[in-house]
């Protein structure tokens, strides 16, 4: 069944077909981010504050900022931990 947002030409060839997201293991994603269909946000990724995030490819352990999200540090590390006080 289609969705209300999926529309057809006159061929009745499906214009907008869904996709799947991906969220990947330990990533973190901010707030007011806006994540499109088809995309993969792969393992250990950061996605900064009001990105865009397009079905494009990035690596594993990536700092992702803007709109559309584009690559600012790569090879990062972070943990959930409460640091030592």
């Amino acid at each position: 069944m289609k969705s209300p947002r999926e529309t057809e030409d006159a061929s009745h060839v499906l214009l907008n077909p869904n996709a799947p997201i991906h969220i990947g293991k330990h990533c973190w994603i901010c707030s007011r981010c806006m994540i499109l269909k088809g995309t993969h946000l792969k393992d250990d990724c950061v996605l900064g504050g009001g990105s865009t995030l397009c079905p494009v490819s990035h690596d594993a352990h990536t700092l992702l900022v803007g709109s559309p999200a584009k690559p600012v540090r790569k090879n990062i590390c972070w943990s959930s931990d409460a640091p030592n006080k």
